[in-house]
């Protein structure tokens, strides 16, 4: 849910019970406001107009208001039809000689009108009066219970407002008095309701105005925030106001900064051992050359013995772990992209059997190859596709038995693909193993006896070069029961000879 949406539930869900509360509380007070109005009507009515005397005088008329006058006759002949006294002559002006001016009641005062009924009745709750309605039931509950007034809604419409009033003169006509009006209290009022309505909508409108800087400057700090996740253009948010949310922006500015700063630098330390590695890889390699080539010289001159053979493995494995230290800085390096040229792959798959062709002699391992008379090219960044096939036959090579296999089988495919594998005939390999060759420095226990400081880096760096150039690479059991390694992948370009 949105801030401003769930801001603008919040005020709904606090102003429902706070709307319902008031309501209710102006029902009550409407309630005892008429209440008190009604006891006030009666006690004026009772003893400043000598209601009580009349009652006690003459109980079975004690109606309020007084029995209603005869009806006047209509027409022409009223005069002769009139049977009350005779009237006095008109004045022109002022009252009539005798008469009383005429003056508001307490009823009309009171806002009731002519609507205003009292009824005197006895203990018991029964009038001496024939006209007067019987006592409601839900009034004498509570009169009966002990209290001096009770009041309530009557008829089945509950259109009439009513209360009951215990007298100090409880042995006379007029022990309970009930007074009743047909204006009740009413718990919703339109005018009311309209009025909270309103003032509802006003506070929702003003919520919502009011969150919009807010929320837009909590999209400025979101945006910022995917700016940072991308690490590549991390900006500083302008710092408004002087508030929680400015508090907030401004540390998250100093948090961007530093780590932006850190970034910077573990960039320019990760860029500065990259160079450290080629270089040394660089500088250790020629030595390392130089080794090998003595090496191959006192093997052709007839000196095979053991010591030899292990210096020679010794040396190709260390220039081939310094190759791969070099490769492996080089794909790290995201910022530089790979290069695309043309690679002859039948070019490159003849140097590197060169390349391994004395270690696989003197380790009496027949070093085989299969390769297409059309040229196969591929695009691509040559230096890293040949030390990915180079680390695939070293592995052959390297487990290999003496008097085994290895080769290198180089073909082209159909709508101009091409498919590289690379077989030997070593000591099996579990399903396990398989899943787990690929992965960064993980070693198989036959790789941790031979070279124990190795870093398992070979097979990683061949599927790492060819993910970054979209060949697929794929490890299965060969048929002499050997590892076999699938590389696939589009030519760049083929030119077949028939």
């Amino acid at each position: 849910m949105k801030l401003r949406h769930r801001m603008l539930g919040t005020l709904a869900l606090l102003a429902a019970p706070m709307i319902a509360g008031t309501t209710w509380a102006r029902y009550q007070f409407e309630w005892r406001e008429l209440e008190r109005a009604l006891l006030t009507f009666g006690e004026i009515e009772m003893v400043d107009r000598n209601g009580l005397e009349r009652c006690r005088a003459n109980p079975a008329e004690f109606p309020l208001p007084p029995r209603a006058r005869p009806e006047r006759p209509r027409g022409r002949d009223r005069a002769d039809r009139w049977e009350g006294p005779p009237r006095p002559p008109r004045q022109v002006n002022g009252p009539a000689p005798g008469r009383r001016p005429e003056s508001k009641t307490d009823a009309d005062i009171l806002g009731m009108g002519a609507s205003l009924r009292l009824h005197a009745y006895r203990a018991d709750f029964l009038s001496d009066n024939p006209r007067s309605p019987p006592f409601p039931k839900e009034l004498r509950a509570g009169l009966e219970a002990g209290a001096d007034k009770t009041s309530g809604r009557l008829n089945r419409n509950q259109d009439l407002f009513a209360v009951g009033w215990r007298t100090p003169w409880s042995d006379g006509p007029a022990a309970v008095i009930l007074i009743s009006t047909a204006r009740v209290p009413k718990l919703f009022r339109g005018p009311m309701l309209g009025a909270i309505g309103a003032l509802t909508c006003v506070l929702l409108a003003a919520v919502w105005l009011a969150m919009g800087p807010l929320i837009g400057r909590t999209r400025k700090l979101a945006a910022a925030a995917r700016r940072v996740e991308k690490l590549d253009n991390f900006e500083p948010i302008p710092e408004e106001g002087s508030d929680e949310l400015t508090d907030l922006t401004r540390a998250f500015n100093t948090a961007g900064a530093s780590l932006r700063q850190a970034m910077d630098t573990a960039n320019q330390r990760e860029a500065s051992l990259r160079t450290f590695v080629e270089n040394t890889a660089h500088d250790v390699g020629t030595p390392l050359t130089v080794l090998q080539g003595h090496l191959a010289k006192l093997a052709e001159n007839g000196q095979r013995d053991e010591g030899i053979l292990r210096a020679m493995e010794e040396a190709q494995y260390i220039g081939a772990m310094l190759a791969n230290l070099s490769t492996v800085a080089r794909l790290e390096d995201v910022e530089v992209p790979l290069r695309q040229d043309e690679v002859d792959l039948k070019a490159l798959c003849l140097r590197v059997l060169a390349r391994h062709q004395t270690i696989a002699s003197e380790k009496n391992i027949e070093l085989e190859h299969a390769l297409p008379q059309a040229e196969v090219t591929v695009r691509g960044e040559m230096t890293l596709l040949e030390q990915a096939v180079s680390n695939l036959v070293h592995n052959a090579v390297s487990h290999g038995q003496p008097g085994g296999h290895a080769t290198l089988h180089l073909q082209l495919g159909p709508a101009d693909s091409f498919q590289l594998r690379v077989l030997d005939d070593g000591p099996g390999i579990d399903s396990q193993t398989l899943q787990n060759l690929t992965e960064r420095r993980w070693r198989s226990e036959d790789a941790r006896r031979r070279h124990p400081s190795g870093r398992g880096l070979g097979l990683s760096i061949a599927d790492d070069v060819a993910k970054r150039h979209d060949f697929d690479l794929k490890l299965s059991k060969s048929e002499a029961g050997g590892l076999e390694v699938t590389i696939s992948g589009k030519c760049a370009g083929t030119q077949r000879q028939d």
